[in-house]
């Protein structure tokens, strides 16, 4: 998940592919764990080096599912070939909150970029 330190801890990105952390977490059950905060190495890579160096990079560290709030069309296509699904959160919730609502099923799957405005 794209995240940025808020001030109450972890909250998500609005931005993706320009974020420049991604939390990984590990869910097991009903709990979850933050695994680990990576940076992103593609925030400054051109438009069409960024989706798919974030593609590769989710991919190597075993991500199959990602939360955000939206995911622009040259990321969004890679991460579906790569069998990595797409939930869209709305808003600026926290880490926690997001994490929640899908462990919930109130997160839509995504079936199609959604781009930030």
């Amino acid at each position: 998940m794209p995240v940025i330190r808020g001030k109450d801890g972890w909250e998500l990105s609005p931005l993706f592919g320009r974020s420049k952390l991604f939390a990984i977490v590990d869910i097991e059950g009903s709990s979850y764990r933050v695994a680990e905060v990576v940076e992103n190495p593609f925030v400054l890579a051109p438009h069409n080096l960024r989706g798919r160096g974030l593609a590769e990079l989710m991919r190597s560290k075993n991500v199959d599912v990602i939360i955000a709030t939206h995911v622009g069309p040259g990321g969004f296509y890679l991460f579906k070939e790569m069998g990595i699904k797409i939930y869209y959160v709305e808003g600026r919730p926290s880490l926690d909150e997001a994490v929640k609502a899908f462990l919930n099923g109130e997160l839509p799957e995504a079936t199609e970029p959604r781009e930030h405005h």
